[in-house]
């Protein structure tokens, strides 16, 4: 696989266990509606020990269903582990070390998570699921988003740095550390999330309305990192390399 190809996927391997972890939350409220719709439907025609016979067989049929989504939860985890592993024995992507530490600690920081919000999860009534839900929900799209275009403004980045340093070994060098270092805070970025949400499934029954104000913090403040405000684009290069330092 190409290079560029290989940075391309990086998106995709920050937001998989993100969409998975999203996915896991939601899978609660979906039993819980199939369980209410069957429950209503055996009430209409039903007698009392018929419904407590129905009650009973939803109880446990939920209880499977959630072990079920647990195991998915762990199988998808660990292929992620191993689709990481992969990434980083790219050739391409060795050479930047730090892009690639930083990935490794991202890996271990997602299975810690989910390891967490299975308990977490585990834990809560119907309602405080529904807002976990929408608290995870909420903050990955809105990462997602950012990260999209962080991942794409540093793609831009390296084609420039190619197609006006490619002659000039030591310049290239130089510049592609410095897309190096904003791919790497792209990194730490989704660590920063998953941080924030572990943090945040543990707290949801102690305060709703503090994690909702913190979900705007995070955004706020974290993500800005992303803007390559902050760290420059190759547009205000200098087309002469040697102004940067000195002939090869």
């Amino acid at each position: 696989m190409g290079f560029f190809s290989q940075i391309s996927k990086l998106g995709s391997l920050l937001a998989k266990p993100l969409e998975a972890l999203a996915d896991y939350v939601s899978e609660p409220l979906r039993d819980w509606e199939h369980d209410r719709a069957e429950a209503s439907k055996a009430a209409s025609h039903a007698h009392s020990k018929d419904l407590e016979h129905s009650r009973i067989k939803a109880e446990s049929d939920a209880r499977i269903r959630e072990k079920e989504s647990e195991a998915n939860l762990v199988t998808t985890t660990k292929r992620l582990e191993r689709e990481i592993e992969e990434w980083v024995k790219d050739q391409e992507i060795a050479r930047f070390e730090r892009v690639t530490e930083a990935v490794m600690r991202y890996r271990q920081q997602f299975v810690d998570m989910n390891n967490n919000a299975i308990r977490a999860i585990g834990e809560m009534q119907i309602e405080l699921r529904r807002r976990a839900h929408d608290l995870v929900e909420e903050k990955t799209r809105r990462y997602l988003t950012l990260q999209s275009e962080a991942i794409s403004e540093a793609m831009t980045d390296l084609a420039r740095i190619e197609e006006k340093f490619g002659d000039n070994p030591v310049a290239k060098q130089m510049l592609e550390k410095a897309v190096e270092h904003k791919l790497t805070m792209i990194i730490d970025g989704a660590g920063n999330l998953i941080h924030e949400l572990t943090v945040d499934l543990k707290q949801l029954s102690e305060s709703i309305t503090r994690l909702a104000d913190r979900g705007e913090e995070f955004v706020s403040v974290h993500l800005q990192q992303f803007h390559t405000r902050q760290l420059g684009t190759i547009d205000q290069l200098p087309n002469n390399p040697t102004k940067l330092i000195g002939k090869p």
